[in-house]
């Protein structure tokens, strides 16, 4: 009885500790990522973090969510009117769709940032433990500081742009069900459902397919595909898209995000990354870790003749790699694409990890490029600090809920280090 109390009063007291302070008890969650509650702290504080975002810029997709959320409910549109709307300007109506039904109900905005949370949250945190998951054993310094890296590739910083990188995180999810946890039809729902929430998905449903059809298992030709695409980002794969086949709507999309004025706003925000070097780092970097870990994957695949395990998920990475290379210069998207793809290797990688880490070399080399990984995490962490309300460290969502105002926890620590 002493321990059947003992086993209850350890699984509830991080969730009781989250009341108070958040960051502690997601740093419990990690460091007892087996147990089955686990997940759930870190699901609660992506949804924490939704509803405690201490900055909201203006150029953020976040902001025109919010503004459209405060339209329909102080219009107090009807479904009719809304339906019309949204079926005749936008295909990926479930966001609005989320919006108009929320709004009915309230006009707080910390209300339709805990649900964006809710959403988000979900697929975020089952994509990390997957990987959690697949490592099992061997999860350690080299693994850790691989996952402490994905978890940053779209991370919960990127709340910010809800529709494309939750799309992004339940595309990863339906194939993770799909190929790796043999759960077809269940995997399959997630992927054709992403395409309502972000119209470039569209494209990623497309490359699932054709790789069903003609494409599956085929990891050498794929990896070779990929390769290939490497440099050919600059042809323009928007000259090739069939826009005119596709329905009204989608046309009207498909120009949208192919237009030169996409293009500007592509070279602007590259323009502004390059003002603070530091954030362009962990893209450089994890350009230069895909390659070497592909590398490692090519010396297996060709000289050792190894057959991975759910190969089939492989050859679907490097045929969806080789489309985001050709699509990374052309749109948002196109670029964003890659980010996609590298959360998608990675946690495949681990998934694959116990087969590599027979390999003498491979344990050698990974001894230390792993550390490079580390650049990916402090950096948005850092830009995490810029956004994240301090109620985080201290405060908890109850005490959050009744505060007019949040501040980050970067301003809160340059208060008190006015120096710094």
């Amino acid at each position: 009885m002493a321990k059947r109390r003992s086993a209850i009063r350890d699984q509830y007291f991080p969730f009781i500790l989250f009341l108070v302070s958040p960051i502690l008890s997601l740093f419990i969650a990690l460091k007892e990522s087996k147990a089955t509650w686990a997940k759930n702290i870190l699901w609660m504080f992506v949804v924490f973090f939704a509803m405690s975002l201490a900055v909201i810029n203006d150029d953020w997709d976040i902001s025109r969510y919010i503004q459209q959320f405060k339209d329909y409910n102080t219009t107090g549109i009807s479904f009719a009117a809304f339906w019309e709307d949204i079926t005749t300007n936008s295909p990926d109506f479930l966001q609005p769709l989320i919006n108009f039904l929320v709004s009915k109900i309230t006009g707080s905005t910390m209300v339709i940032l805990t649900i964006y949370g809710i959403i988000y949250g979900y697929f975020f945190s089952r994509n990390i433990f997957f990987a959690i998951e697949f490592i099992g054993e061997n999860l350690g310094r080299v693994t850790g500081l691989i996952l402490f890296a994905v978890a940053f590739i779209i991370s919960i910083i990127d709340f910010n742009g809800f529709r494309y990188w939750t799309a992004s995180h339940m595309f990863i999810y339906g194939l993770i069900n799909y190929y790796l946890k043999d759960r077809k039809q269940y995997g399959v729902f997630w992927i054709l459902l992403t395409f309502t929430l972000h119209f470039s998905f569209s494209l990623n449903v497309i490359v699932f397919i054709i790789h069903e059809i003609a494409l599956r298992r085929r990891v050498v030709f794929t990896l070779i595909l990929y390769v290939i695409t490497l440099n050919l980002g600059k042809v323009g794969i928007d000259k090739y898209m069939p826009k005119e086949m596709m329905p009204k709507t989608y046309q009207t999309k498909a120009k949208d995000y192919t237009s030169e004025d996409n293009m500007k706003q592509v070279q602007e925000i590259e323009s502004a990354q390059s003002i603070n070097g530091y954030v362009s780092w962990p893209s450089t970097a994890l350009k230069y870790l895909n390659w070497f870990t592909i590398l490692i994957l090519l010396i297996e695949i060709g000289y050792r003749g190894k057959n991975f395990e759910k190969s089939e998920m492989l050859s679907m990475i490097f045929f969806f790699g080789a489309i985001a290379n050709l699509a990374s210069t052309n749109s948002i998207s196109g670029a964003r694409f890659l980010a996609v793809f590298s959360v998608m290797f990675y946690i495949y990688f681990m998934f694959i990890y116990k087969d590599l880490i027979q390999n003498y070399y491979f344990k050698i080399f990974t001894e230390y490029y792993s550390w490079v990984f580390v650049v990916i995490g402090i950096v948005n962490i850092r830009r995490l600090f810029d956004v994240l309300g301090f109620s985080a460290l201290l405060g908890g969502p109850v005490i959050r809920a009744w505060m007019p105002e949040d501040i980050p926890i970067i301003d809160a620590f340059k208060s008190f280090f006015p120096s710094f």
